[in-house]
């Protein structure tokens, strides 16, 4: 195994405003998971406002813990409006400014083109968080590991 894991989850739905009813969509999942020390935030569900809120009090707590750079992944999570993520803008603030970093684990194509252009300069793009890890701890990414079997022998 390359990571080491732990998680933890919560969820919700979204609060009924006004008698307003609220479908299935509403619902949502975020997963707390420890990959060798680094939180990793990942998302199902729809990203509204209440998923965005619960992002961001989760990270806050993370961070006060001296968590400062986090992992969110939002690959399994329905993205109707890139915009959606904009309040998490002060949240990414915050921790820059003590020399850490979010990166969202995403389809390029799904969020970053469609991305607020003041996110995009706090948040930093991935295809997994495998990527995510790597480029946290500083290590070089490999675009693809060697699969070709080899033996290894003890000298005499």
């Amino acid at each position: 195994m390359l990571f080491k894991h732990s998680s933890e989850s919560r969820s919700g739905a979204a609060p009924t405003d006004g008698g307003l009813q609220h479908g299935p969509q509403d619902a949502f999942r975020v997963l707390i998971k420890n990959m060798s020390g680094v939180p990793v935030l990942e998302v199902f569900g729809e990203i509204n406002r209440t998923t965005v809120r619960m992002i961001e009090r989760t990270a806050s707590e993370l961070a006060k813990a001296g968590h400062y750079h986090l992992v969110l992944n939002i690959e399994n999570a329905a993205v109707a409006n890139a915009r959606a993520l904009a309040p998490l803008s002060r949240l990414l603030r915050e921790v820059k400014r003590h020399y850490g970093g979010v990166i969202l684990v995403t389809r390029l194509e799904q969020v970053g083109q469609r991305i607020s252009r003041e996110l995009q300069g706090l948040l930093q793009f991935c295809a997994s968080e495998a990527e995510a890890l790597l480029k946290i701890k500083r290590l070089p990414v490999v675009a693809c590991w060697d699969t070709r079997s080899t033996t290894a022998r003890l000298a005499d």
